[in-house]
């Protein structure tokens, strides 16, 4: 695709000023025959396949989650922190909170009881959806969280989670009952596409975790910049992320781009081994793949790697890091696949340089050659703040 400059107002002429960003990501494509098609397949942590949901289904559960809560007492801007690998009940959760105007929160399902302690209180989370795994941290967050006053249990992918899992613990319900209490129908709030919508919670790896805040209509943006122009993501493709939910990267390719369009979606629950990955990408032939460089390198380095079919992947993504030059020719050479790397942030929810192998400016190892469009990139003195030319 040849390179575009397009500017922000162009990209935000498409994205409706009064915006309950489910309506665009779920209600569009129901209504416009997609209902039937699967929004997301679930692998369980062997990678096997143990279940699915269509975009009817989605809406209805989404709606489901939204009206229990509102049953519950939440108010529009309240906060629901999400504490789950990534599962259909994680995207239930997130849309569902967004819809009826609350603001869902995602963090990393892999710190410490203290980040999760020191999360809750800098969003003051009313609710927290977890899994089994989070049980004690749960309960030790509905002690300590003064905010907090309900805990929602989900179970892992291929398990069941009984009321005897929970008994010990107040103010507590499991998911599926919890959607139970929920109707299939909830007219969205009435939000606006510069209201805040959800919050990525860091992970704390240059200290304590911090909340970013995004907005209804940065979701569509970054499907109408990143995910339009440089992918080119499509309704008929099928995206597997390495990167978790949670991380800005990987939700670009979890949620916004695919939803977007009506695309589907591979759900690995945990992190997951670059062997299995190579089985999973085989046997379910995903066209849009998303990793990091170091997860492309241990690709590599299995024995066999060879025998495993990667020809469905039209699209491979990295970010995180720089991606070598040996690892981008040695990948292409072994799977004939040309990985594109970009450049991100939390704070912009995704990424805004790319480096396109289509680009006549392109070099392996080189830190970047594109601007995304819809983006500006200017290089500043730390300083005194000014322009560096």
């Amino acid at each position: 695709m040849a390179e575009q400059s397009i500017s922000q107002d162009e990209i935000l002429a498409n994205i409706p000023m009064n915006l309950n960003v489910t309506t665009e990501l779920l209600d569009k494509h129901v209504s416009r025959g997609l209902a039937d098609k699967v929004a997301y397949y679930q692998l369980n942590n062997g990678g096997e396949l143990v279940g699915s949901i269509r975009y009817r289904e989605l809406l209805e559960n989404v709606s489901r989650f939204g009206t229990a809560l509102k049953k519950l007492g939440l108010r529009e801007e309240e906060r629901v922190l999400i504490v789950m690998p990534d599962t259909i009940e994680a995207i239930t959760a997130f849309l569902g909170t967004i819809r009826m105007g609350g603001i869902a929160a995602l963090i990393n399902f892999k710190l410490t009881r203290d980040d999760y302690l020191y999360a809750a209180n800098l969003i003051r989370a009313r609710v927290l959806v977890t899994d089994v795994s989070h049980i004690d941290i749960a309960a030790e967050l509905l002690q300590k969280v003064r905010s907090m006053w309900k805990v929602i249990i989900a179970p892992a992918p291929d398990e069941k989670v009984t009321y005897e899992t929970i008994k010990n613990l107040r103010d507590a319900s499991l998911f599926n009952e919890f959607l139970s209490e929920g109707s299939p129908t909830l007219e969205p709030a009435d939000t606006h596409r510069d209201d805040p919508a959800f919050i990525l919670l860091t992970s704390g790896t240059t200290g304590k975790p911090k909340a970013v805040v995004h907005k209804h209509g940065d979701i569509l943006y970054i499907a109408d910049t990143l995910g339009k122009y440089i992918i080119n993501m499509r309704e008929d493709d099928i995206v597997f992320s390495t990167s978790k939910f949670f991380f800005a990267y990987g939700f670009g390719y979890i949620l916004a781009f695919p939803l977007r369009v009506g695309a589907s979606v591979i759900l690995y629950p945990d992190l997951i081994r670059p062997e299995l990955a190579l089985k999973v990408i085989d046997n379910y032939k995903p066209t849009v793949f998303a990793s990091s460089p170091a997860f492309y390198r241990a690709m590599l380095l299995i024995p066999d790697a060879d025998k495993y079919n990667l020809s469905s992947i039209r699209c491979a993504s990295s970010a995180g890091e720089v991606l070598p030059a040996t690892v981008y020719e040695q990948f292409y050479k072994r799977f004939g696949i040309k990985i594109f790397n970009c450049y991100g942030s939390t704070e912009a929810l995704h990424c805004f340089i790319v480096t396109r192998p289509d680009s006549k400016k392109f070099k392996p190892g080189s830190a970047a050659d594109t601007i995304v469009p819809g983006y500006e990139i200017k290089i500043v003195d730390p300083q005194t703040g000014e322009e560096i030319k």
